[in-house]
């Protein structure tokens, strides 16, 4: 049984059929513009990163992802890298499934 979506399906996801997407539309931002070499092995031999990527934060903005493991406040990790700002997440240690 289906019924029509609802204004409060808004952000059901299974109210509906999935959305294409685009995905070598961000991928190829991705491979013009990654974080150097370099960058990348200097933000891991932080005390506590585990994990660097870049995202795309709500605003369309590039953002550094830093994942810090232990758990506290990270006050020696940088506001921003290579003129984007960064994101601390994690607060457990990355294991492998």
């Amino acid at each position: 049984m289906t019924r029509a979506p609802q204004d409060d399906d808004s952000l059901d996801f299974l109210s509906r059929p999935p959305a294409p997407t685009s995905p070598t539309q961000s991928a190829s931002r991705e491979r013009e513009d990654p974080l150097p070499q370099a960058t990348i092995d200097k933000l891991m031999a932080l005390r506590g990163v585990d994990g660097v990527w870049i995202e795309m934060d709500a605003s369309g903005e590039r953002t550094v992802v830093l994942h810090y493991s232990p758990p506290g406040v990270p006050g020696h990790l940088p506001a921003s890298v290579d003129g984007m700002k960064t994101r601390i997440v994690g607060g457990e240690p990355i294991r492998p499934q």
